[in-house]
This record gives C-alpha cells, sequence and structure tokens, in this order.
C-alpha cells in the first residue's frame, strides 16, 4: 500500500512542476517552504525531479 502512495505522492509532484514551469524562479521559494514546514522528503523529491527534468532538456 506505500508503493501506491508513493506512486500518487511522486506524480502529484510531477503536476505541480508541470504547472510551475511557466512560472520563473520557483524552485527555491518551494524547496525553502517545504522545507521550513517539516516536508523535507517532498523537497528532496522535487529536487530529484528538477534535476532528471533537466538533464533530459540537455539531452534533447
Amino acid at each position: 500500500m506505500e508503493c501506491g502512495f508513493q506512486e500518487d505522492r511522486t506524480e502529484q509532484a510531477d503536476k505541480l512542476i508541470e504547472i510551475l514551469k511557466t512560472k520563473d524562479h520557483w524552485l527555491g521559494p518551494m524547496i525553502d517552504a517545504l522545507i521550513r514546514n517539516g516536508q523535507a522528503s517532498l523537497a528532496e523529491e522535487f529536487l530529484h525531479v528538477n534535476a532528471s527534468t533537466t538533464s533530459d532538456q540537455k539531452t534533447t
């Protein structure tokens, strides 16, 4: 059951990142807010997803 929750959480993070791609300079403040509100694991997930998205864009 935990696996399904993790996939759902990753999917939500991916969707949020897609929405936020239209805005500039959002990642730093978002990460800061997540960490300050005890959501460091979600902040780390954002960083990993963003890093993989950035590396995918560089290879394209």
